[in-house]
């Protein structure tokens, strides 16, 4: 689960594979803060099912 500050407003969000078990999410808010989180996903989890479209 991704927690983002109650107040902030996404303009962008993006995961990027770190390996066959984790991911990082990198969301940019419209006032321009940029924040990241590493999360454990399943192996079977594809790159582009993280990023669809």
């Amino acid at each position: 689960m991704i927690t983002v500050k109650a107040s902030m407003v996404l303009r962008h969000l993006e995961f990027v594979r770190l390996d066959a078990t984790r991911a990082m999410a990198i969301l940019v808010s419209e006032d321009e803060q940029v924040e990241s989180r590493i999360m454990d996903t399943p192996p079977e989890l594809t790159a582009s099912a993280l990023n669809p479209g």
